[in-house]
C-alpha cells in the first residue's frame, strides 16, 4: 500500500506526484489546511483536505466550493490551483496567504478609523466582485478574512457560499452562518441575499473599531439580539463613517446599499481627516439586549442545538485555506416564512482566537505575529 502524504510520521509521498506536503497549519470540523510545495512549478501552495467528504453532501459542498472558487479571479480572493482526491478524502490547491486572519490581529489591537476605512476599501470591491457573479458568500466574519504580509486583506473560505437563486446545497429551510454575524433576515430564517453580506462586513468594520464582537453572550442571544437592538455606533465618529456603517447594519436589507455604494462611499472620505481621528471609545452597554436575547431563548422562540465543541486553540482564517478556514458551518434551520421562529443551530466560537500562520480555519493554529496589522498595506 502507498504511503500516505499527509502522515507526518513517516516518510511521506508525493501528493498527485506533485505536491510536497508541509506543516499542518490548521484545522476544524470540516478541513485541515497544510503547508506544501508544487514541485513542477516551483511554488509554496497551500492544501485544503477535506476530512469529511464520505457522504454526498459533504461531497457536494466540496464540489461546489473548488467550482466556485476555480470560476473567480480577483486580487481579493484566495485562487485556486488546482483540486483532487486521495482515498476517500478531497483536496484544494491555493495560493498561499502567509499571515494572520483579522480576528488573530484584533486581538492584539483595535484599528484607527482611517486604517479601518482602509480596510474597508480593500474588501468592498473584492466583495463587490463576488456579488456581481452571482455569489452569495454567508459566512463573512474577522476569521474568514486573511491578511497577507503586505497587509493586504484576502476573503477567504466560500464553502458555505451559493449562487443567488440556485440550489441550496443545505437541508431544506436551513441558512448557515456563524451567529455573531448573522444579519437580521437569516436570523429570522430567510434566504441570505448580497444585502445580508454587507450587513455580516458591517459588524466585522465596527469589531475593528470596538475591539470586540458586537452581539456577544451564548450562540443563541448573540443570533437573537439583533432583532431587539440596532449596532451600537462609537461615538466620535467623523458623520460620513458612522452613517456609512448604520447604513451596512440596517435591519431591513432593502435599506442597505450595496457593496459597490460602499466602496464609493469609503472612496469619497478623506483619509487625511480620517488619520486625525482617535480611536472611538466604546459604549458601556447594559445588559438588558442580553437578558432578552435569553427570555426569547427561555420561552420557546428560539430551539438551540449546538454543534459538538472541539477543544482546539483557534485562529482564525476567513477563509478558505492556503487561506481558507475549515470551521464548521454555523446553521440556523427555520420554516421559510417570516412568522414562524427559527431554529438556530450553531457552532461555539472558540474565545481563544490565536495568530495563525496562513490561511489557517478557525481551530489549531500556532501564533503568528509576522506581518503588518490590517490597514497598512500597498495600496493598488
Amino acid at each position: 500500500m502507498d504511503g500516505d502524504p499527509f502522515d507526518a510520521t513517516s516518510e511521506r509521498p508525493l501528493l498527485s506526484h506533485r505536491y510536497r506536503i508541509g506543516a499542518l497549519l490548521g484545522c476544524g470540523g470540516m478541513a485541515e489546511v497544510y503547508r506544501a510545495y508544487d514541485l513542477r512549478l516551483e511554488r509554496p501552495v497551500a492544501i485544503k483536505r477535506f476530512t469529511g467528504t464520505s457522504n454526498a453532501l459533504d461531497r457536494r459542498r466540496f464540489d461546489d466550493e473548488a467550482r466556485l472558487l476555480a470560476g473567480l479571479s480577483h486580487p481579493g480572493l484566495v485562487v485556486v490551483y488546482d483540486a483532487g482526491q486521495f482515498r476517500d478524502s478531497r483536496y484544494l490547491v491555493m495560493r498561499l496567504v502567509d499571515g494572520p486572519t483579522l480576528h488573530a490581529a484584533l486581538d492584539r489591537e483595535r484599528l484607527t478609523v482611517d486604517r479601518m476605512a482602509a480596510l474597508a476599501g480593500r474588501l468592498l470591491p473584492t466583495l463587490a466582485y463576488v456579488h456581481a457573479r452571482g455569489i452569495v458568500h454567508r459566512d463573512i466574519k474577522p476569521s474568514n478574512i486573511l491578511i497577507g504580509l503586505d497587509g493586504e486583506p484576502y476573503l477567504a473560505d466560500f464553502g458555505l457560499a451559493r449562487l443567488i437563486g440556485g440550489d441550496s446545497i443545505t437541508r431544506s429551510g436551513e441558512i448557515v452562518g456563524t451567529a455573531a454575524y448573522l444579519a437580521p433576515e437569516q436570523v429570522r430564517g430567510q434566504p441570505a441575499t448580497p444585502a445580508s453580506d454587507v450587513y455580516s462586513l458591517g459588524l466585522v468594520l465596527l469589531q475593528c473599531l470596538t475591539g470586540r464582537q458586537e452581539y456577544q453572550g451564548s450562540q443563541a442571544e448573540a443570533a437573537l439580539a439583533r432583532l431587539t437592538r440596532d449596532p451600537e455606533i462609537p461615538d466620535g465618529l467623523p458623520g460620513p463613517v458612522a452613517l456609512l456603517l448604520a447604513d451596512m447594519t440596517h435591519k431591513d436589507p432593502a435599506r442597505r446599499p450595496s457593496a459597490v455604494e460602499c466602496a464609493e462611499r469609503f472612496a469619497r472620505l478623506d483619509a487625511v481627516e480620517l488619520a486625525t481621528i482617535p480611536l472611538p471609545q466604546p459604549r458601556r452597554r447594559p445588559m438588558g439586549a442580553v437578558l432578552i436575547g435569553a427570555v426569547l431563548a427561555a420561552g420557546g422562540a428560539f430551539a438551540l442545538a449546538l454543534w459538538p465543541v472541539e477543544p482546539t486553540a483557534e485562529t482564525t482564517a476567513p477563509p478558505p485555506a492556503s487561506t481558507s478556514t475549515t470551521s464548521p458551518p454555523t446553521t440556523t434551520t427555520s420554516t421559510s416564512t417570516t412568522t414562524t421562529p427559527a431554529t438556530v443551530v450553531v457552532q461555539p466560537q472558540d474565545p481563544t482566537d490565536q495568530v495563525p500562520p496562513s490561511q489557517v480555519p478557525p481551530g489549531q493554529a500556532k501564533n503568528n505575529d509576522h506581518g503588518p496589522p490590517p490597514g497598512k498595506g500597498k495600496h493598488h
